[in-house]
């Protein structure tokens, strides 16, 4: 699904796709750990033994080899034909990443290798964090199934109908607050990093405590202690997965502060302000869709009962790869 969005549906069901990809995101992650590990002065050294680095650079080539022939395409066409090309770009709804990137790149930047790196970087952006947002819902949905299930699944049915997968829209996606709650609250409880708005002091600041930011430093806000507090939420120890719906629902003004996407003090996790994760609606509606069809076709449970805690890797929170969840199909 994320494939067909950033490269389209000929290149996502190569076989080298997928693997790449994964593999890229995997194995950037091992390197940062490695380097994480390694004193400043000895990391050069560990780069050259380290296998992680030759097999970045195998993805990253094996990439460019898929996207390659698409760039080369693309370019030939808003060549020869801009203006065809520019109503594709401006009219298609069903624009890739890939042809967007060509498009608005300058002409210097439109090179294989080029996009190709930009697509590697939005693959692997939109890899780790959706897949880690997806398997946290749905550990915290299967954790209570009978309790969850049954208003998603009402919603979904309100909403959708017999409306299929293919046929939804964000319109749709838009009018379930339930799911839309659910996904924040499981998100408040296990975000992708304990850390949000993390950023880099260009000048000294004086806070209004006395306290000096030195400039050059590197600042994050306290994410998690700030959404579990009961300063910005009633209740903060105890998950419920509609809060959000039923705080939408009574907001006398903006609502739409207190979506899934959106933030405010107590939910800084996709960052804040204008400098907002940029892919975090990608990641909102594929973990939605995913969601739908899950409840629609399974019931869950989880194997030996309770959530498994994650694990804390540094400041990134990261679901237990080896626990496994219970699947039934509906119509069994």
């Amino acid at each position: 699904m994320v494939g067909s969005t950033i490269v389209g549906p000929d290149i996502c069901r190569d076989p080298d796709w997928v693997p790449s990809v994964i593999g890229y995101a995997q194995n950037v992650f091992m390197l940062a750990v490695t380097f994480k590990l390694a004193p400043d002065i000895a990391r050069p050294l560990v780069a050259l033994f380290t296998p992680y680095i030759y097999r970045i650079h195998s993805s990253r080539r094996a990439i460019r080899r898929l996207v390659g022939p698409t760039v080369d395409q693309k370019n030939a066409w808003a060549r020869e034909q801009p203006q065809s090309w520019k109503s594709h770009v401006k009219h298609d709804n069903e624009i890739t990443t890939l042809e967007w990137l060509v498009e608005t790149s300058k002409p210097e930047e439109a090179t294989v290798p080029m996009i190709a790196h930009r697509i590697t970087g939005v693959a692997f952006g939109a890899t780790h964090t959706t897949s880690n947002t997806i398997t946290n819902a749905i550990l915290d949905l299967a954790n209570d199934f009978d309790r969850w299930a049954p208003p998603l699944r009402a919603e979904i049915e309100e909403v959708l109908g017999e409306i299929q997968l293919t046929e939804i829209t964000n319109s749709h996606l838009s009018k379930m607050w339930k799911l839309d709650s659910f996904l924040k609250e499981s998100q408040r409880f296990h975000p992708p990093s304990k850390l949000s708005v993390n950023r880099k002091m260009m000048q000294s600041h004086e806070l209004s405590s006395g306290d000096v930011l030195p400039k050059n430093a590197h600042v994050s806000f306290a994410g998690v202690p700030m959404s579990m507090s009961d300063e910005y939420i009633s209740g903060p120890d105890d998950f419920d997965g509609f809060r959000f719906e039923r705080l939408r629902r009574n907001a006398e003004t903006d609502h739409n502060g207190l979506q899934f996407t959106s933030s405010y003090a107590g939910s800084l996790h996709f960052g804040h302000g204008k400098h907002m994760c940029p892919g975090r609606f990608m990641g909102s509606l594929i973990s939605k869709l995913l969601l739908i069809e899950l409840l629609k076709r399974y019931d869950m449970k989880l194997q030996d009962g309770g959530r498994p805690k994650n694990i804390m890797f540094f400041d990134m929170d990261i679901p237990d790869p080896k626990y496994e969840v219970l699947f039934r199909d509906r119509q069994a």
